[in-house]
């Protein structure tokens, strides 16, 4: 065996290594990975793992020190590359896009619709009773009576609130998101459903107690949201 056979089998080696210790390491939930801190600070050759880590993000080899310190760092501290951001999240180091999100809005004029937009799939219709409490936050059903068309899909806004399923007293959404331990990306993610210029669901979540379906409520309008993937 010559050297450069040698070599070759040495970066082959190397290669399926650190595929194997980074698939071990990496777990994907929709578009964010997540990386336990506590299994990458345990990695022998801890900088070479960094390096292989968060070059296809886009960061550079400098900046290796600096994530050593971000597990570190207190919680929401993050490290940005032009494409990418590093979020410390409790015992998880998050990786996401860090390019310009989807602002918009969806109007749904009628009761009987499914809409598509850039987190996923809703689908409405109206149903009559009775009715059965499904624990699923993907599919809800609210008193129609309540209701007031059209509906606004939005994006969260500084303010908002809301009165949670059970709860008889309004919260503010950032104060409803922390309670849920919501990371950074995990919020931006989250879209409001609103009649009438109030909330009835915090898409994915939690229902608008005000909109809750009473022993008397006889039709409903039923929600279904299935995220996208992509």
């Amino acid at each position: 065996m010559n050297n450069i056979e040698r070599m070759k089998e040495v970066t082959e080696i190397y290669q399926t290594a650190i595929q194997n210790r980074l698939e071990d390491l990496m777990e994907w939930k929709g578009e964010e990975c997540h990386v336990s801190i506590l299994k990458l600070q345990k990695s022998p050759q801890l900088n070479t793992v960094i390096w292989e880590l968060i070059n296809p993000f886009g960061f550079s080899v400098q900046q290796i020190p600096e994530l050593v310190k971000l597990m570190d760092a207190p919680n929401g501290s993050c490290l940005n590359s032009s494409t990418h951001q590093i979020i410390r999240n409790r015992k998880w180091l998050l990786i996401t896009s860090n390019q310009p999100k989807d602002n918009s809005f969806v109007v749904i004029d009628s009761a009987e619709s499914m809409i598509e937009y850039s987190s996923g799939f809703l689908a409405c219709k109206t149903i009559t009773g009775p009715f059965v409490l499904d624990t699923n936050p993907l599919k809800v059903v609210l008193n129609l009576k309540n209701i007031s068309f059209p509906l606004l899909l939005r994006k969260p806004k500084s303010g908002d609130y809301f009165y949670p399923l059970g709860m008889q007293k309004k919260k503010k959404l950032n104060r409803f998101f922390i309670d849920q331990k919501l990371s950074k990306t995990q919020k931006e993610a989250v879209w409001v459903l609103e009649s009438n210029q109030r909330i009835i669901w915090v898409v994915g979540l939690r229902i608008d107690n005000r909109f809750k379906c009473e022993p008397t409520t006889n039709t409903a309008l039923q929600l279904s949201f299935a995220p996208k993937f992509t």
